[in-house]
This record gives structure tokens, sequence and C-alpha cells, in this order.
């Protein structure tokens, strides 16, 4: 899970499932391109079902295709239509399917209230 900070134009980690990889509250900038545009801008939903599409998009495509991930969904995370973050989940190539995005996204916006607060918190650093 990662939350944005619009002012500096970059997300901050919240959650991961490898900290020595991926630890908590890492930074990276938010980038220009066609998951930013869909993800961020549009607020819709991403899927990546192998591992060709994840390389297009991801500067870390390495690092992901070496914990044995090769497809992803990220979900938009929002409050009163404004973007707070994304729920990222990754498995194996082709594990997740459009059916996947539909079963997780209701309870992905149970997240709101978090990262509401998380925000906040990014705003005193």
């Amino acid at each position: 899970m990662t939350v944005i900070d619009r002012s500096t134009k970059y997300v901050e980690r919240v959650y991961s499932n490898n900290k020595k990889i991926y630890p908590l509250l890492g930074t990276k900038p938010i980038p220009k391109n066609v998951w930013t545009r869909k993800v961020i801008i549009e607020k819709k939903e991403f899927l990546a079902s192998n591992f060709n599409e994840i390389k297009k998009l991801f500067f870390d495509y390495e690092i992901i295709h070496s914990l044995g991930c090769g497809s992803i969904i990220n979900i938009p995370i929002l409050n009163n239509k404004k973007i707070l973050g994304t729920l990222n989940v990754l498995h194996k190539e082709k594990y997740y399917t459009k059916k996947s995005v539909n079963n997780i996204k209701p309870f992905a916006q149970l997240l709101a209230p978090y990262f509401i607060i998380h925000q906040l918190t990014m705003k005193k650093k």
C-alpha cells in the first residue's frame, strides 16, 4: 500500500510483506507514464497479468520478478473523488484477472480512513 503526498509528488509505503526489499515508509517518485495516467489521474484500477506488462511500466521490474511475481493489481484509494494512494497486490504470472480486480475493489476503499490519517503525518515531515 502506498500513500500519495501530492505536494511533493511522491508515494510512501505504508504496508509491505517484504520489509527487507520494500521497507515501510520507503518513498519513490510518482512516475510519468501510462500507469500514472490510469491510476492516479483517471482513478481507475490497473491490472498487469503477465511479466511483460510489468516490465514496460515498473522501474523495479527485476525485483518484482525475483520475488516470483508476474501479475499486479493496483487499486486507487479515494475519498470524495480525491486519490489518497493505492492498494498494490502482486502474485505469480497470470494469477490475477478482471474478476480479481472486481473482487478486491470494494474492500480496498475501506482503507481510506487509514490513508487520510497517514497523509496528515506526511505533511509534518
